[in-house]
């Protein structure tokens, strides 16, 4: 009895972590450029995930979806280029948004954040090739740590899930918990932006969520 109890927690808990993998893949793709069907192809990440969240996030998500679902294919890409393309009130780039500990300059926050990459085998795609600090990079990023710390839980490799974890946290604490506030905060002073507004209340929600749930504690 007790190991089967043990097998169902471990069953959970591996769902839970491809059930998180996936909603940071699919708030990675909506800051994608948007090329024909991007609408279509955002709404098919969002479905699997319909019903698989905890309450007050599931609000935020529903609400993204819907923006996603009302907003028009062709609006899509002029959206985005006004909003995230050249001298923007909303940068999609961490280290837009500097403050005091950014004193050792922008290159060496962009290498310490691509060190973490390094580490966990992640590449930028040579197709779509951007610089490590936007916000698509780094949820992606996450959904894979998400991912590496699945495969190790249901191989029972426990050192491997504690170190892509701790990473994971430092990655939050240090990095990508520490921006999306102000992310979403630009995108509502710019008073437009439909779904993208949505989006960035539902990634800053989701990435809250992440610290408390790993014990992150970053400094916005």
């Amino acid at each position: 009895m007790t190991a089967n109890l043990t097998d169902v927690r471990l069953e959970d808990s591996v769902t839970e972590l491809l059930a998180r993998a996936a909603l940071f893949k699919a708030l990675a793709l909506t800051l994608a450029s948007p090329e024909p069907a991007h609408r279509e192809q955002v709404l098919a990440a969002f479905d699997p995930l319909t019903g698989n969240l905890d309450t007050p996030l599931q609000t935020h998500f529903l609400l993204a979806r819907q923006a996603w679902r009302v907003c028009g294919e062709a609006e899509l890409p002029f959206l985005h280029a006004r909003l995230f393309h050249g001298n923007t009130r909303c940068p999609p780039h961490e280290t837009a948004y500097g403050d005091g500990r950014r004193l050792a300059g922008r290159e060496t926050e962009l290498a310490d954040i691509g060190g973490f990459y390094l580490a966990f085998g992640f590449q930028l795609s040579p197709d779509h090739p951007d610089l490590p600090d936007h916000l698509g990079t780094e949820l992606e990023f996450v959904s894979l740590m998400l991912l590496k710390a699945a495969f190790a839980a249901s191989n029972n490799m426990p050192e491997e899930e504690q170190i892509t974890l701790d990473a994971l946290r430092s990655f939050l604490e240090c990095h990508l918990g520490r921006w999306t506030g102000a992310f979403s905060e630009a995108l509502a002073e710019a008073g437009d932006g439909d779904p993208y507004l949505e989006t960035a209340r539902l990634i800053e929600k989701t990435v809250r969520d992440e610290c408390e749930r790993l014990g992150s504690q970053p400094s916005p």
